[in-house]
Order: C-alpha cells, then structure tokens, then sequence
C-alpha cells in the first residue's frame, strides 16, 4: 500500500512526510486521535513509519517494541549482558537501576550488531557517538539516564579488558538543565474565575476553597508557578518568595523570573543606540 501511494505520487525516495501521509490518508490518524478512537492495530502504522525513518537516517531498528522478547540475537552479547548485569548487583545498585543499565545497554549493543559489531573489543568512538546522535529529539531526562546507563557499561567493559580504551570518559555531557523550560502560569482573570466558581456556602464548597489555595501554595505546578508569578509581580522579593514555596534557597526561585514579563522587558539592549555608538 505504501509503495502504490508513492508511486501515485511519483515519489522515488521514502520520507518520514511520505509515511505519514500515507496513514493519515488511509486511516485518519490525526482526527481518531483527537476524537479518542485510534486502535492499537493503527498505533503501530505510525510506530512501522517511525521505524522506517530511523532504519533512512541511521541504518538500523530502533523503535522495536518488544514487551516479553529480548532485544539480542547474538549469544556473545547475550552473555555480555548477563555479565553486565551481575556487575550491577555486586555493586549494589538498585533494582530499577540494574534493569534500565542493562536495558539501555543491550540496546547499544543491538545497535552495534546492526552495524557489523561481532565484538566488544570492535567497539570505537565513532560507533558510541552515531549512536549518542539517534538519542536526538528525546527529552533532557531521557538522554541523561541513556548516557548515564552507557558510562557504567563502557566502565565495565574496560575493567573487564572487553575495550582497550575507558569510553566512559568519552561520553558526553548533557549541556542542559532542568530549569531550562518556562514554568506555565494561569493568568490573573483565569485564577479569578477558578476560584469564584466554587460554591463557599455548603462544607463542601469550602473545603474545595482550601484545597485550591493549599494547590498554590504546596500541590499543582501550574497553580504554584502562578502565585510566584503574581507575587514578582507585586515586586515582592526573591527570598520571601522563596520562603513562602518552602525552597531552601533562591536558586531554585530563580526560575520564576523568566515569567516576569514586565521586568524582562527592561533587560533587551537598545539596539538603535548600540549602533549609533559605533
């Protein structure tokens, strides 16, 4: 079916565009997803399209989607896995931790099998940073723990003389940090209505009231990054902010200046006058 909907559209290369074109038009992706009706069966068009553009841009299988399969065929790795693993236990790294190291690295490995890899002592830089680079797009989170898993088993492979370089010096770090995303904020008119819609008159009512305001101060994100919105607003300083959120120091309410508008307004260079000067 894919390949007559390229050929209808005289198209000789696949593409990422072509594929979801192809199941938007034969099975309405996009409006069963909104609507909620999207089916298993038609979830996995869009993972096989997703495996077709990883398999163009890097030469292998990434997305598989295996709940009780293993993710290795070659014996040797298999052991090297095994082996791996029991280094985490003897560590005694948690359990969580030992099924992700061993997950994420087996991963690698299916990767460098993709690609001629026979043997751990093959293993090269280039290899580990083709593979760092299919990581892209994934959330800052992701990478870290991918490439967290990656220097424990590189670490591993040179104690156990498997690599005759330590690669767990090479990879990278993840130039990030977590306070990099702007905190969401509800707008003054939109908390207003929030909170006038509850009925303080019965039990219930108040007891809803008191959780609302419980919610800015303590619990949901949005409704907590709105009152530090608000109280910059009101040009109350950072560490009283940062007392009233219960932060042990400013660092952490840092992150709220980037919602202030109206004093980020008076940050920007004046330009005209830059060039002027010169």
């Amino acid at each position: 079916m894919l390949l007559e909907f390229a050929q209808e559209r005289d198209e000789v290369y696949y593409s990422e565009k072509l594929g979801f074109d192809f199941v938007e038009k034969n099975f309405n992706i996009l409006q069963k997803n909104s609507e909620g009706s999207l089916k298993q069966s038609e979830v996995q068009n869009l993972r096989v399209i997703r495996m077709l553009g990883d398999f163009q841009l890097h030469g292998s299988v990434l997305r598989r989607y295996y709940k009780h399969k293993e993710i290795l065929h070659s014996q040797y790795f298999i052991e090297v896995i095994s082996n791996f693993k029991q280094y985490c236990i003897d560590k005694e790294y948690s359990t969580v931790t030992i099924g992700h190291y061993t997950k994420q690295s087996a991963k690698f490995l299916d990767y460098g099998d993709s690609h001629g890899l026979t043997s751990c002592n093959e293993i090269n830089l280039t290899l580990i940073y083709n593979y760092i680079q299919t990581l892209a797009g994934y959330t800052y989170k992701t990478v870290e723990l991918q490439l967290c898993s990656l220097r424990s088993f590189f670490k591993y492979l040179h104690l156990s003389n498997m690599t005759n370089a330590d690669y767990s010096l090479k990879i990278p770090m993840v130039q990030s940090r977590k306070q990099t995303r702007i905190p969401s904020v509800w707008s003054v008119d939109g908390l207003k209505k929030l909170i006038s819609a509850i009925d303080r008159g019965n039990p219930m009512g108040k007891r809803d009231y008191a959780m609302i305001l419980l919610a800015c101060r303590f619990g949901l994100h949005s409704l907590r990054h709105t009152l530090a919105s608000l109280l910059l607003e009101n040009n109350t300083p950072l560490p009283t902010i940062s007392d009233i959120l219960g932060h042990v120091d400013t660092e952490s309410t840092a992150v709220y200046l980037k919602v202030d508008i109206k004093k980020l307004k008076e940050c920007p260079l004046n330009i005209k006058e830059d060039i002027n000067h010169e």
